[in-house]
C-alpha cells in the first residue's frame, strides 16, 4: 500500500520544522525551570536546615530520574504519541514547581499528595 504524497513537499517540511521547534521550546522551558530553581537551593537549605549532602542529593535526583525514566517515557510516546506525553510532562512539571514554591516545612509535599 502506498501513502499519498502531499501536493506541496515544502508544506510538509515547514510543518515538520514547526513541530520540531515546538518540541525544542518545550524542552528549553523545562530546563529553564530547573535552572531557575538551582540558585535558590542554598537559601532553601538554610530555611529547612538541610546540609550540603541533602541539597546535592536533591539537585542530583532530577538528573538521575531523567536518566532512568527517559527511555520509558520515550517508549510510551512511541506507543501513544508525543503530544499527550509532552502535555502530561509539562503539566506535571508545573504542578511540582508550584508545590516546590508552596512548601513551608519538610513533609508538606506528602500532605499535598495525600501520603
Amino acid at each position: 500500500m502506498t501513502t499519498p504524497l502531499p501536493a506541496d513537499p515544502s508544506a510538509s517540511a515547514k510543518s515538520s520544522k514547526a513541530a520540531l521547534g515546538i518540541i525544542f521550546l518545550t524542552v528549553f522551558i523545562d530546563l529553564l525551570g530547573f535552572g531557575i530553581v538551582l540558585p535558590l537551593l542554598p537559601r532553601y537549605g538554610e530555611y529547612f536546615q538541610a546540609d550540603g549532602f541533602q541539597l546535592g542529593f536533591l539537585s542530583a535526583s532530577f538528573s538521575a530520574m531523567q536518566f532512568l525514566f527517559s527511555p520509558l517515557w520515550g517508549r510510551l510516546s512511541d506507543r501513544i504519541g508525543r503530544r499527550p506525553v509532552l502535555v502530561f510532562g509539562l503539566a506535571s512539571t508545573a504542578f511540582f514547581y508550584l508545590m516546590f514554591g508552596l512548601v513551608t516545612h519538610w513533609g508538606v509535599e506528602g500532605d499535598i499528595l495525600g501520603f
